[in-house]
């Protein structure tokens, strides 16, 4: 299943979901990702956000401290794709893979 989302600054980000991941191109180079406090490490980090320019922020299901934090819903700006919530975030190279949640 492939989509394409359009941003407030006319960027055509691709959404395309393999198995249990989306991946996620199309971005500029002008993107934020966070993740869990004592983790820093790209490529292989596992973020629990991203944040292209222009759109769209994207976060993950997580815990912080204690407290469990629902993530972003797809179906938030996909519609096709409601339901679906993202367990966490991997960029390498202008590709970010949402990894689904099971």
């Amino acid at each position: 299943m492939k989509t394409e989302y359009t941003n407030r600054y006319g960027d055509v980000i691709t959404f395309e979901k393999k198995d249990n991941v989306i991946e996620m191109t199309g971005f500029t180079e002008h993107y934020r990702v966070g993740g869990w406090p004592g983790e820093t490490e790209m490529p292989n980090y596992k973020f629990s956000m991203i944040d292209p320019s222009g759109g769209p922020y994207i976060t993950a299901q997580a815990e912080w401290h204690g407290e469990e934090m629902g993530g972003t819903d797809m179906g938030s700006f996909l519609p096709e794709w409601a339901g679906l919530k993202i367990e966490y975030i991997t960029v390498e190279d202008k590709l970010a893979k949402l990894h689904l949640c099971s």
